[in-house]
């Protein structure tokens, strides 16, 4: 989340990312442990402004949120696989 230091660890993004890409998915907090749900948009970084002005728009309204982040993906993002 913009702003926000905290630190989230997922193994399988750490061995299959690229630096420089930005990722857009959902936190999930349970007790001290943050992690995704499992699904996550991947984007170019020339998209960052774009990407902060819509969350920002959208703010407060998760599923507003993250259809309009799924959508994107589809237009502007990168294909991602899941195993």
């Amino acid at each position: 989340m913009p702003g926000e230091k905290e630190i989230l660890t997922d193994i399988a993004f750490s061995q299959t990312i690229y630096e420089g890409l930005l990722l857009f998915f959902r936190a999930i907090r349970v007790e001290a442990v943050t992690m995704t749900s499992g699904v996550a948009f991947v984007f170019p970084q020339r998209m960052e402004a774009k990407l902060l002005e819509e969350w920002e728009r959208l703010e407060g309204k998760s599923p507003e949120l993250f259809a309009w982040f799924f959508r994107e993906s589809k237009r502007s993002g990168y294909e991602t696989h899941y195993l």
